[in-house]
Parts: structure tokens; C-alpha cells; sequence
């Protein structure tokens, strides 16, 4: 059996996948320098969030 089969967080279903590449191409990119603005207090949560959301669907166009 594998060793990840053995991990009681595996087993209770707890872990998540790694779903960067699912993104819209581009997208963590621009997320970074959203979080970089927030960070630096130049927006608030609900912005960063619009500024996000606002990048999702653009990148998401065909």
C-alpha cells in the first residue's frame, strides 16, 4: 500500500488537489499582483476579490 494511502488526512478525505493548472492561462499571474496591492493596503478584501473575479472573466474568453 502507499504511503499516502496511510495518511489519516487522506483517508478522512481532508486533502484538496493542486488546481493552479485549471486556471485560465495567465490568471495566477494576475492574481499575484492583486494580492501584492492588497497587501500593500492600496486595496481592501472586497476589491481584491472584484479585481479577481474581473480577471477571471476576461481571461476566460475565448
Amino acid at each position: 500500500m502507499s504511503f499516502w494511502y496511510r495518511l489519516p488526512f487522506f483517508e478522512a478525505c481532508l486533502l484538496f488537489s493542486w488546481n493552479w493548472f485549471k486556471f485560465p492561462e495567465g490568471l495566477p499571474q494576475e492574481i499575484g499582483s492583486a494580492m501584492q496591492a492588497y497587501i500593500a493596503k492600496k486595496e481592501n478584501r472586497d476589491q481584491l476579490l472584484e479585481t479577481i473575479q474581473g480577471h477571471w472573466q476576461r481571461l476566460s474568453k475565448p
